[in-house]
């Protein structure tokens, strides 16, 4: 079964947005600017959210990490380097032990969040 397979067999009808992969090497489906999905040799690894994320019925996106990081009880997140990306200065966080990234803005707000294969 090959990658686009196996998201239409998850009930998504979605788009290769890079199909030769990634930087990562992944190959990346789509629908709109909502969410992606990356796989990689046919397994999904990486579901990545731009408008929301439900965690335990809350929205995720559009709230600041300290926040996020009470709610989820998980103090130990690792902030990255600030990076330049298509919506300005980002700083990747991450949240390991729950497979979660945020990317947040240089005020702390998350953009968005990719949960990895360690929490699907």
């Amino acid at each position: 079964m090959n990658e686009t397979d196996l998201v239409e067999k998850l009930g998504f009808k979605l788009v290769a947005l890079a199909p030769e992969g990634d930087p990562e090497g992944w190959a990346v489906y789509g629908k709109g600017d909502n969410f992606n999905v990356c796989c990689e040799e046919g397994k999904v690894v990486c579901i990545t959210c731009y408008d929301h994320l439900i965690i335990k019925g809350k929205d995720i996106i559009g709230r600041s990490l300290p926040e996020i990081a009470k709610f989820l009880n998980y103090q130990n997140f690792v902030e990255g380097e600030p990076m330049e990306l298509h919506l300005g200065i980002e700083i990747p966080v991450e949240f390991e032990n729950l497979g979660l990234q945020l990317w947040v803005n240089e005020q702390g707000i998350a953009k968005n969040a990719s949960l990895d294969d360690a929490s699907l």
